[in-house]
């Protein structure tokens, strides 16, 4: 019963979150994701560790929203009212910038 009320849970605040946010995600494929993933850390971990993993079933939608606020601070946007492309560009930089370190630390190893 603790699984069902979970995957309930989950669903309800997953679906919102996207609803919401899911179009600020670049690629977009990772909103779809980020939506499977946690619904199935959900429902595994309620399985195993039991009404106890509720805490972070209702806690994830805060730690998004601290790492949302924290995004756009760092980049200079106003977290309630977005600009999608400034967004996805700050994204996309980030990224590169993750790659550019990787392809250093690979290149270092060689």
């Amino acid at each position: 019963m603790e699984v069902l009320i979970a995957l309930l849970i989950a669903l309800f605040i997953g679906i919102i979150m996207f609803k919401f946010y899911g179009h600020l995600v670049w690629p977009k494929w990772k909103a779809y994701g980020k939506l499977i993933t946690y619904i199935i850390i959900s429902i595994i971990g309620t399985y195993f560790i039991g009404i106890l993993f509720y805490i972070y079933v209702l806690g994830y939608p805060f730690f998004a929203l601290f790492v949302h606020i924290y995004w756009c601070k760092k980049y200079g946007m106003d977290w309630k009212n977005v600009d999608k492309e400034k967004y996805i560009e700050s994204q996309k930089e980030w990224y590169n910038s993750i790659a550019k370190r990787l392809i250093g630390i690979i290149n270092k190893s060689d």
